[in-house]
């Protein structure tokens, strides 16, 4: 019963639209009033379904919350622990490349504590053996540059 008369109620109202759209032809709001009269249409066709969403919600259960072993979290801090490192990495090569200095590999390893603080545990700049007298320079253009202590290892 209640579904003849949704469908009674949008016959109607496909009816009026008809109307009201052979009444305004070649008029300047033409656009705009079939637009408000689309939305018109929409409203008659969901709005009776409103009615229905509590009933079909209350035939499917749906979880209340993710599980909570889910490794998301730890996934998503090593992910930005991962990104972290490799900004930092390109901030280093940028400042060393400023000086003519250019690196054989730049290791940083970030850790972020459970207040989101953010410290360098581990931080070397690889030179090659060319590079090797500039080992202390460097050092010092890191900590001052950047605030960050590193240890320079050198391979022929």
């Amino acid at each position: 019963m209640e579904i003849g008369s949704w469908a009674l109620g949008v016959s109607a109202c496909a009816i009026a639209v008809c109307l009201v759209e052979l009444l305004i032809s070649d008029t300047a709001l033409e656009k705009t009033v079939r637009t408000t009269l689309g939305v018109v249409m929409l409203c008659a066709v969901l709005l009776p379904l409103g009615g229905l969403l509590p009933e079909l919600s209350s035939l499917v259960s749906l979880p209340e919350q993710a599980p909570k072993d889910s490794g998301l979290p730890e996934t998503l801090s090593q992910q930005r622990e991962d990104m972290l490192n490799r900004e930092l990495s390109e901030l280093m090569a940028d400042t060393l490349k400023k000086e003519g200095i250019t690196p054989v590999k730049i290791q940083v390893q970030t850790k972020v504590d459970e207040n989101n603080c953010l410290s360098v545990t581990k931080a070397e700049v690889t030179l090659s053996g060319g590079d090797a007298r500039r080992s202390a320079e460097i050092s010092r253009l890191i900590k001052k540059e950047l605030g960050i202590d590193c240890r320079t290892l050198i391979v022929d």
